[in-house]
């Protein structure tokens, strides 16, 4: 017997392997699962052990334990029907972390946005939980941040912490992304995490960086040349930072 009966251990031991090897092969699709992506791949990146032993437990026994933070999915989010572009595991470790914090609305199915959202608040709360340190909350949902904000972000990365952008998605498709008319700024909001991986590169008016997202840990922004900074404060909405744990 499974927690997850729409698959089978040897299939999602496979994926597990992969994305030990290669965290950034963590890939939410389509779904909003963007948040429990970014902090799930600190974990498989930190400790791949860690990692693997929690789909694991997902998968076998429908709980699982990163230090003080309990993950146990609904009935409804195990029994989910097979997703194709989802993968087993991801949908595993992932909707289980979402689905798991929920208190209303069941996660059981990508399709759905609004119970697949993630605030800054609950990644801060899922790093101290999984036993991180200095964890550093300074991002909002509907309010851009600031170019210091940003700053402090650069500061974090150069000293090898996790952090994890909430950005407009307008910023990584678009390529180049332009500046938009004050009142079309006044209709957008956060809508996508990302992990910073470089630091920041600055130039006089413009900046260049990459992040992971979509499963992919080396995607540029923006894809060609730079982004001017103006544009990149526009889709901006601050961060979250944690200490990357020693010895791993």
């Amino acid at each position: 017997m499974t927690a997850f009966p729409h698959w089978s251990w040897e299939q999602i031991r496979l994926e597990v392997e992969e994305r030990q090897q290669t965290p950034s092969r963590i890939h939410q699709g389509s779904s909003c699962l963007c948040g429990p992506a970014a902090f799930l791949f600190a974990i498989a990146r930190d400790e791949p052990a860690r990692y693997g032993q929690l789909i694991e437990d997902l998968f076998h026994r429908g709980y699982a334990e990163l230090g003080d933070l309990v993950i146990e999915p609904s009935f409804a989010c195990r029994h989910a029907k097979p997703l194709s572009h989802l993968s087993a595991c991801d949908w595993i470790g992932l909707a289980s972390l979402r689905d798991s914090e929920n208190r209303w609305l069941r996660y059981d199915s990508s399709q759905r946005e609004f119970p697949g959202i993630t605030l800054p608040a609950e990644i801060a709360r899922w790093f101290r939980l999984a036993g991180y340190r200095q964890v550093r909350e300074a991002a909002r949902i509907y309010f851009n941040a600031s170019l210091d904000n940003l700053h402090l972000a650069d500061a974090w990365k150069r000293q090898d912490h996790h952090v994890c952008l909430l950005i407009d998605s307008y910023l990584v498709k678009a390529d180049p992304p332009q500046l938009r008319p004050r009142w079309r700024q006044i209709f957008t909001c956060a809508s996508h995490w990302v992990t910073l991986m470089t630091p920041l590169e600055w130039f006089d008016h413009e900046v260049r960086f990459q992040v992971y997202h979509w499963g992919n840990a080396e995607h540029p922004v923006p894809l060609h040349g730079r982004v001017p900074i103006d544009v990149l404060l526009q889709n901006y909405y601050g961060f979250v930072a944690a200490q990357r744990r020693k010895g791993t």
